[in-house]
């Protein structure tokens, strides 16, 4: 029996590389544009989610790399060399799709080194990488069982653990964990992050679920109707998002056009009419009544509509005066039909123009800098598909 030591992870020749540039990349079918040029570089072993609603041009852009889809126009290049005319078997890429696509009559074993055999790996090295990614998605046991056998976690751990054997330059993955419940997931996007430090294989992993997103990459690129609205670190998308859209997926679930109670004194001079507030519904919470809320923040009184426990806390919906309705997280607990105003500290609430503002970071209230496009004002208006809730 082989030492433990054997299986290590030995660097692959082409495993690992600077920089992967797209410059201009773009897909359309027919007359419609799926992906606008869009402009990215991705360093070696990096991992960027790429984030939206369903239509967005996220997975378009997947395709793109993976080379399933080929480009309307635009490049791809891994460290100086264009690689968006090769097939997607010569790229080398690893791929985890939404739906597994494993081979039914293999084993687990047998699907995971399935890529090996095609590439003419010799005995020795194959039982290697298989042994260790067998070991490193925690399958060793049920190395023998065949994919009905399994649950949906370990079905997907195959997947992933034969994407990753390749040791490929790229691991792409497409949304892999949305055909599970809510505590596989959880579970699953904790493997998912301990494999790619312990790897270090850059990965592009495709997602509408803003948490995933957040607890899994070192970069976000949020997409709009095929156009990239805004790419950072977690940290600054969740802190200065560029737009009450991107706002939206980062968790400001309450998103409104002014006026809103006292916000419709704040718009600075020369600040466009039509202003969108964005607020988290942790950054809301309620008072006995406005003579007991702090001097400077928002008061909003309202009727609580809907409460949700959650816990430690509740989620509630509430009501305004104008008959717009807000969302609310609190260690309070409220009950269907207490009339409440709500208080938000003017620091917490964000401010964006209407449309044709700039691209910017949006501004704290009180702020003159006040930028970012919003969403069109509604009674109601929610986080956008993927957001937080």
């Amino acid at each position: 029996m082989a030492a433990v030591t054997d299986l290590r992870p030995r660097p692959a020749a082409g495993a690992h590389f600077a920089e992967l540039r797209l410059t201009g990349v773009s897909r359309s079918f027919g007359g419609f544009a799926a992906l606008r040029p869009l402009d990215l570089t991705i360093r070696g072993g990096e991992f960027v989610a790429l984030l939206g609603p369903s239509g967005c041009g996220k997975s378009t852009a997947l395709n793109c790399l993976a080379g399933l889809l080929p480009l309307s126009s635009g490049r791809i290049e891994l460290d100086g060399r264009r690689i968006d005319t090769l097939p997607p078997e010569k790229r080398g890429f690893g791929m985890v799709f939404q739906n597994y696509a494993l081979f039914p009559h293999l084993t687990a074993r047998a699907n995971v080194a399935f890529g090996l055999k095609m590439r003419k790996i010799p005995k020795a090295e194959l039982e290697r990488r298989v042994s260790l990614a067998l070991q490193m998605t925690r399958l060793a046991e049920h190395a023998h069982k065949h994919p009905a056998q399994l649950s949906g976690g370990q079905q997907q751990r195959v997947a992933i653990a034969r994407a990753v054997v390749l040791e490929p330059p790229l691991v792409l993955m497409d949304e892999p964990l949305s055909n599970l419940d809510a505590s596989l997931r959880l579970e699953m996007r904790t493997e998912i992050r301990r494999i790619h430090q312990e790897l270090k294989l850059t990965t592009v992993y495709v997602t509408h679920d803003q948490e995933e997103a957040l607890s899994l990459a070192d970069r976000l690129v949020v997409l709009r109707d095929g156009r990239v609205t805004q790419i950072g670190t977690p940290a600054e998308l969740y802190e200065r998002p560029a737009s009450a859209y991107v706002a939206g997926f980062m968790g400001y679930r309450n998103i409104l056009r002014l006026p809103l109670g006292d916000l419709s004194t704040v718009p600075s001079a020369g600040e466009p009419a039509a202003t969108v507030a964005a607020i988290r519904p942790e950054d809301l919470d309620f008072a006995g009544g406005a003579e007991t809320a702090p001097a400077d923040a928002l008061k909003l009184p309202g009727v609580v509509l809907v409460v949700e426990y959650h816990g430690r806390e509740y989620l509630a919906q509430v009501e305004i005066e104008d008959g717009r309705r807000l969302y609310v997280r609190t260690s309070q607990r409220p009950a269907p039909g207490d009339r409440v105003t709500l208080v938000a500290p003017r620091s917490r609430v964000l401010l964006f123009p209407g449309e044709g503002g700039s691209q910017e970071g949006g501004a704290q209230m009180g702020s003159a800098q006040v930028a970012g496009v919003p969403e069109a004002g509604a009674q109601e208006v929610g986080v956008p598909e993927g957001g937080a809730q």
